[in-house]
């Protein structure tokens, strides 16, 4: 078998002793269990005590390695019952996510469970994008819609990029544009409706803005839906107001189109 470090940690020189690997880099060493020394530990601290904390965790973890994350995640809940340390609201937080993506039709009832273990705005994000797509998918547009405002709202204080997978990311406005063009193309036309109002909404709060800033905010996260060339219009004549010839030529070039 083989397994990624959920730390990200890329073994260096590695020496084994006592069931133990030691991973060497120029700037870092590492600790690893070999895995079944690890699960003979954990049976053993276990067996003498069934309320270890770390120890469940530890169980935890070879549980959701091995692809039975139910179980797994019955382990991180005991062992943040017994002692809420980092280690284990973390991991249950994880695993809870992890439930979402591969399995949301069970685990969207953990909703607030989740919330109440969310320390930071990515996890939060990556939270309202696996309800976002877990409702889209499951053709729940009205709370699929919600949960994509929710990571507008995310990303206007604090804009990242959205990993969607150990592999592959993106700015999130720019996934968000998307999906909710797509969202509106696969909605019933009460949920369309929806989606225009608040595209009107906020398109008009640009317009009356009339900043530079506010009509780019608003491009940024509904150039896909009808009505935005409005913006983009307005948008030209405040490159133009500014000088900024090169942009708003781009930009009357995306109009034409």
């Amino acid at each position: 078998h083989v397994y990624q470090s959920r730390r990200g940690a890329v073994p260096g020189n590695l020496v084994c002793s006592a069931g133990r690997v030691l991973s060497q880099q120029g700037g870092a060493v590492d600790l690893f269990f070999q895995l079944d020394a690890l699960r003979k530990h954990v049976d053993q601290r276990l067996a003498a005590s069934p309320n270890d904390a770390e120890a469940l965790c530890e169980r935890g973890e070879i549980l959701w390695d091995d692809g039975k994350l139910s179980q797994a995640i019955d382990c991180f809940r005991r062992s943040f019952a017994v002692e809420p340390s980092p280690n284990a609201r973390s991991l249950l937080r994880d695993a809870l996510l992890d439930g979402l993506r591969t399995d949301f039709e069970r685990y969207r009832q953990a909703g607030d469970e989740i919330r109440r273990l969310i320390d930071e705005p990515r996890q939060e994000a990556a939270y309202h994008r696996l309800m976002a797509a877990g409702f889209e998918k499951a053709g729940q547009f009205s709370p699929a819609l919600a949960h994509y405002l929710k990571l507008i709202e995310i990303d206007q204080k604090q804009r990242e990029l959205e990993h969607l997978d150990k592999a592959y990311a993106v700015r999130r406005d720019r996934w968000l544009q998307v999906r909710l063009a797509d969202l509106r193309k696969a909605a019933p036309a009460e949920v369309q409706s929806e989606i225009d109002r608040t595209s009107k909404a906020r398109l008009d709060a640009a317009l009356a803005a009339d900043s530079a800033d506010a009509l780019e905010q608003f491009l940024d996260y509904f150039g896909l839906q009808p009505g935005a060339d409005a913006a983009r219009v307005r948008l030209v004549t405040k490159f133009r107001e500014g000088k900024q010839f090169l942009q708003a030529e781009m930009l009357l070039r995306r109009i034409e189109r």
